[in-house]
Formats: C-alpha cells, structure tokens, sequence
C-alpha cells in the first residue's frame, strides 16, 4: 500500500501544479455552496473513514445562492478536506491554490490552529462581484 500512498501524493502534487500554473478567471454564476460542500464529502467519504481525524461541517439551510465558479470552490473544499485527512499540509501546493481560487472570487481564508485540537479553515466569499458585502461559507474543521 506504501506505492499506493505514494502514488496518490505525488498525483495530487502533479494536480495542484497544474492547477496553480493555469489558475484562471473564475467564471461565476449562482451556485448552492451546501450542495457543493456535500457533493465534496461524499467524493471523498472513503478516505476519511481511513483517516483519524473528522470533518465537522456548519452548513446554514437559508445560504442564498453565491456567484462562484463551482468547480473551483469544490477544489478548494477537496483540498481542505484531504489537507485534513493527512493531517499535515504536504507540500502547501493545495493551500496556495485554495487561497489563489477564494482571491480570485474576492474572498478570503482565515486560519486559526490549536495544537492538539486541529485546525480551523473559515473560507468567505462575496454575495456579489467587486462588493463589501460577504458570506461565509460553511467552516471545516479537523478535529485529532
């Protein structure tokens, strides 16, 4: 299974430099984040049952929907989520494209981190292009 793991890592490093090196204009439109947090669960169930940790999910039921290009913000929920099944942030190539993603949406990732209590990942994006006005999106937290 060592070749396995191996083999795993090193696609997901292959992946996120692609995905940082053509990192593009995200291309908005309303999307339901809830749907979108738990569509990334479910792809990845499987390896958190493996893992030690869990992911704790805040999902709000009255989130109106966002413009966000869908496919990016589940490429940074994904990313968050392994981040955590690992338990260790490997090279940081996931966050640095996670942070790209959310920058480019004029959003933000807050950070804050216990030792022995995991870490806390807070993504927020605008309800509106170039505006002030943001909503947070559900919080993932690693707890292990």
């Amino acid at each position: 299974t060592q070749v396995t793991n191996e083999t795993t890592r090193v696609g997901r490093i292959v992946s996120d430099l692609l995905a940082f090196s053509r990192r593009s204009k995200p291309q908005r439109a309303p999307a339901d984040v809830n749907k979108i947090v738990r569509m990334t669960l479910s792809l990845v169930q499987h390896k958190m049952k493996l893992s030690s940790g869990e992911v704790e999910t805040k999902l709000s039921d009255d989130l109106p929907p966002v413009p966000c290009d869908q496919s990016q913000v589940q490429q940074v929920v994904l990313n968050l989520i392994l981040n955590a099944a690992e338990a260790t942030h490997g090279v940081g190539l996931g966050l640095a494209v996670s942070y790209g993603i959310i920058e480019a949406h004029g959003g933000d990732i807050e950070v804050t981190s216990r030792v022995g209590e995991g870490a806390r990942f807070t993504v927020s994006l605008p309800l509106q292009a170039r505006t002030g006005a943001g909503l947070a999106l559900p919080e993932l937290a690693r707890k292990g």
